[in-house]
């Protein structure tokens, strides 16, 4: 991996969220093949009749193998705020299957289709901490800015400092051609499947983890991002932090919960 590129797991300069301000945020843990522990974020959703789990692909590849880790080693947390203080709304589950997209290429500086799906029984339970966000339509337009939130460490990576309370950061989209044109010595390329983030002085992420946008057409939040990975040193103010737009994916989501829904069907 080029040391101009890194995955997102920080988010620098956020507030603390409220108890009930992210109710999609999800924290999903995995234990790898070569017992590596990971920490990443993820998003609930309910679309075409399931509720499910969207993360990074990077998230659940099973280091240093490329394939997907077992989901029996991956564990899903709905309802959490504070890392530290046990509450009642906090819900577990085990996926029963986890899927990262299939032209998803670890190892490489192409982080393009660094997205994964996780599939779970039962669904969450709704409550007013634990809700599901709206999918996208089909490749809609980049919005403005985002929501973004997480538990990735509020400072620089030579002192890391970890968060017991989920953070939250409002922050400006960047136009992917000027993406592409700032940046293209550092990154192979910026398509349409990414969206770049302006980063004050900050770097942004929390590996996996949700960008919320409104959509202003009905006034109801929407998944537009993925935390992925970001350029540059941290927190200098000039390098953005790159999201996967999952507006981009809305075909592939719907495929994966087809095969889901066949399998189960076959299953029963």
């Amino acid at each position: 991996m080029s040391s101009e590129m890194d995955f997102a797991s920080r988010i620098i300069g956020g507030m603390n969220a409220t108890s009930r301000q992210i109710p999609y945020q999800l924290r999903l843990l995995v234990k790898t093949t070569a017992k590596k522990r990971k920490a990443c974020g993820a998003a609930l959703v309910e679309a075409f009749g399931v509720q499910f789990a969207l993360t990074a692909g990077h998230c659940i590849r099973d280091d240093p193998l490329t394939t997907a880790a077992d989901p029996d080693n991956m564990l899903l947390t709905a309802g959490k705020y504070n890392l530290k203080i046990s509450s009642s709304s906090t819900q577990l589950r085990n996926p029963v299957s986890a899927i990262m997209h299939e032209l998803y290429k670890p190892y490489t500086n192409d982080r393009t289709y660094d997205i994964a799906i996780l599939f779970f029984e039962p669904p969450f339970k709704l409550s007013s901490k634990v809700k599901t966000i709206e999918l996208p339509e089909y490749l809609w337009a980049q919005p403005a800015k985002v929501e973004i939130s997480g538990w990735g460490s509020t400072t620089g990576s030579s002192k890391p400092k970890t968060p017991d309370i989920l953070q939250v950061l409002e922050i400006r989209t960047m136009d992917n051609e000027e993406c592409k044109y700032s940046f293209e010595s550092k990154i192979n390329k910026v398509t349409e499947k990414m969206m770049c983030l302006l980063n004050p002085g900050v770097k942004v992420g929390d590996s996996g983890g949700p960008a919320r946008a409104l959509n202003t057409t009905n006034g109801r939040s929407y998944l537009a991002g993925l935390s992925s990975y970001h350029l540059g040193a941290c927190g200098n103010g000039r390098s953005p932090s790159v999201y996967t737009r999952v507006s981009a994916y809305v075909n592939w989501i719907q495929n994966q919960v087809n095969d889901y829904l066949l399998a189960d069907y076959y299953n029963y």
